[in-house]
């Protein structure tokens, strides 16, 4: 009874919200209404989804502007996001005041193609060693993908000690570099790798390319990893070209951890769970040349491939950057994934229950072209970063009202 009670008010307020806005010219927006009482998302946010059915409304403003490329942002305090260009530069701003400044570029990056400076991660420690991470294709006689640790400074303003501890993630061209990555609270690095356009990668147990991988901040491998003949930095394989990595607050009962963002062909973008074994991407044919049109999840060829919690369909909009909106100020759409979209040009809100359901699908912030880069800010805020390049790149705080 009380269900329906619940269900019936909340049907009601809106039609009163409705009526107020039709009569006062407001937007109906905010007032939004869902009946899914039984779509229980990854993430239980108390006051979240469960408590409050209203979507929230949303007021953008600009933080920072006159970029290029942007590819990646970590929030390292409260209110200071370090970013980055593509062209190998990194950033900072102070999302409060505004203030921006440069802080390096970093050393031996390589832009051709897709590629160029691209990941950056937090150290889990980072309070204490100052560490972060990049990840970018890397000038030198051999064209290789490399991660780097290096220190910034107590005031965010300069970086020091660049440190390679990955030197060895194939790459041709620039083409499908992925590269993205996060740390765990156990001080575990997950790094997510593009297959680099070469027919054989992806399934070849000794490429770092069309991976997953998983390593300590020395770029050692940990424990859980896959074993020989795989490479042990190797957590799972069978990627063409991922573009986001998210954490879990705890795993599921299936085992999954996070989830990650991977570019489809011309088709079937995926969003797959961070699990271990084959996600099923083989473009190598019999004469060894790259099937661009081989599925994505290959049942064929590999009948145990893990299929994807989520595909595009039979277009793309070409995923990328992705956060969990964690914060109960995002009312009905608390514990939902955040994506960002380049050639979509919008951020795409997914409702993922806890059998790898897709229960709801919706597109926001559909009016700041290409999307690369998408973070919960520590306050609940979203910041979105654009890359669509000529100088005109952004970085815009998303505030759920």
């Amino acid at each position: 009874m009380l269900g329906y009670m619940s269900r019936d008010f909340g049907i009601k307020l809106a039609a009163c919200a409705c009526l107020i806005a039709l009569l006062t010219g407001g937007s109906i927006f905010a007032f939004a209404y869902l009946a899914k009482k039984d779509a229980v998302t990854l993430l239980e946010i108390p006051g979240g989804s469960q408590d409050t059915p209203l979507e929230p409304e949303l007021k953008t403003e600009e933080a920072a502007t006159g970029y290029n490329n942007i590819w990646d942002m970590v929030f390292v305090n409260n209110n200071t996001l370090v970013f980055n260009e593509r062209g190998g530069k990194l950033h900072g701003l102070n999302t409060d005041s505004k203030e921006k400044w440069e802080i390096a570029k970093l050393p031996n990056v390589r832009i051709e193609g897709e590629g160029g400076l691209l990941g950056l991660a937090r150290d889990n420690e980072f309070a204490t060693n100052r560490y972060m991470y990049a990840c970018y294709n890397a000038t030198g006689s051999k064209t290789v993908v490399k991660v780097t640790r290096f220190k910034l400074s107590d005031d965010a303003k300069s970086a020091s000690d660049y440190t390679d501890i990955i030197s060895d993630i194939q790459s041709q061209a620039g083409r499908h570099s992925g590269c993205r990555m996060t740390m765990d609270t156990d001080s575990v690095l997950w790094i997510g790798t593009g297959d680099s356009a070469l027919a054989s990668a992806p399934q070849d147990p000794t490429s770092l390319a069309g991976k997953v991988l998983r390593v300590d901040r020395n770029g050692a491998s940990v424990s859980g990893n896959a074993v020989e003949p795989f490479d042990t930095r190797i957590y799972n394989y069978g990627h063409r070209n991922i573009q986001g990595i998210v954490l879990l607050q705890k795993p599921l009962k299936n085992g999954a951890i996070g989830l990650t963002s991977e570019h489809g062909t011309d088709k079937q973008d995926e969003i797959n769970w961070l699990l271990p074994g084959n996600f099923g991407w083989d473009p190598k044919t019999t004469r060894n040349t790259y099937n661009e049109s081989a599925p994505m999840t290959d049942k064929q060829k590999y009948p145990d491939a893990l299929s994807a919690v989520w595909n595009s369909g039979e277009t793309t909009v070409a995923v990328s950057g992705i956060t969990f909106l964690t914060s109960p100020r995002w009312k009905l759409w608390a514990g939902w994934l955040a994506v960002a979209t380049l050639k979509g040009e919008h951020v795409r809100l997914l409702q993922i229950n806890g059998n790898g359901s897709v229960v709801n699908d919706k597109k926001i912030l559909t009016n700041f072209g290409r999307l690369r880069a998408i973070i919960e800010a520590p306050n609940g805020d979203v910041f979105i970063a654009t890359d669509n390049g000529k100088g005109t790149d952004k970085i815009v705080r998303v505030i759920p009202q």
